[in-house]
């Protein structure tokens, strides 16, 4: 059976999970941590790297927020894939929550 491409509707989850960690090198995998809504998927994959697809629309905003509310970092995007760098921020736990311009949403709490 032929391997979805990636971006296509009907990968799996482990397709996604496999694609996503492909774009950063993982040492652990037991670090990827991914939330999938029906058009964004979010994946952290360790060292403060998060990857972030959008199946149907482009990429708007992405938060990443602590765990006391505050936004710690904004970033703007006009794609359908970034890759965010977090390693300056400490270590704690975090919520990203990304937008994109067909007014979805995805949202993902992970420990850095």
């Amino acid at each position: 059976m032929p391997k979805p491409t990636p971006g296509a509707s009907n990968m799996c989850n482990s397709d996604v999970i496999e694609f996503l960690a492909s774009q950063h090198i993982v040492t652990d995998i037991e670090k990827i941590r991914v939330s999938e809504t029906d058009n964004i998927i979010i994946a952290y994959v360790g060292q403060g790297i998060v990857n972030v697809k959008s199946d149907t629309g482009t990429i708007s905003n992405i938060h990443i927020y602590s765990t006391s509310g505050s936004i710690v970092r904004e970033e703007k995007a006009n794609s359908n894939f970034i890759t965010v760098n977090l390693s300056d921020l400490p270590t704690g736990i975090y919520i990203i929550k990304v937008y994109d311009r067909n007014a979805n949403t995805a949202s993902l709490k992970f420990k850095k």
